[in-house]
């Protein structure tokens, strides 16, 4: 090590980082789950826009989960010794992957739906295929499904 950092140094300092990544997570999940558990009940002017930031902070959700993940196997960052060390490690291999299927699922039902969702206003993700109704609400209760099951978690 050149800078004269230590290994522990490098590894608290992952750590760190690891933290500040599951607080933005957590916050844009947060606030996601705020936005999306009652849209229905906004008027249409402030349910659009509630829907474009609810399906882009979906696709940063998507993103960050990926970053968040490589980073804790890059840097083996995984539970530490003790009792809780393996519901931790078993609440984490359900939760990643929970909330990646979330994203997703989120994601696909708006490539169904009979209006325009754009990401953050940007990115217009039901253009991507044509509305179907069906399709749409299978998926949507998939997505319903799943955010129930992460809030229990």
């Amino acid at each position: 090590m050149t800078d004269g950092a230590s290994p522990g140094h490098d590894q608290r300092q992952a750590y760190r980082t690891a933290r500040v990544l599951h607080a933005v997570a957590g916050a844009l999940i947060g606030i996601n789950v705020l936005t999306g558990w009652h849209l229905d009940r906004f008027p249409t002017e402030q349910r659009d826009i509630l829907v474009m930031a609810h399906a882009g902070f979906g696709l940063s959700i998507l993103a960050l989960m990926f970053v968040r993940w490589w980073w804790r196997k890059k840097h083996k960052l995984y539970a530490h010794e003790g009792w809780y060390r393996r519901p931790a490690l078993l609440l984490q291999w359900i939760f990643y992957p929970l909330v990646i299927v979330q994203a997703l699922l989120g994601f696909s039902h708006s490539v169904f739906i009979d209006h325009d969702v754009r990401a953050f206003g940007l990115l217009n993700i039901s253009a991507l295929a044509e509305s179907n109704s069906d399709i749409h609400a299978l998926l949507f209760g998939a997505h319903s499904l799943v955010a129930g099951l992460l809030l229990m978690l």
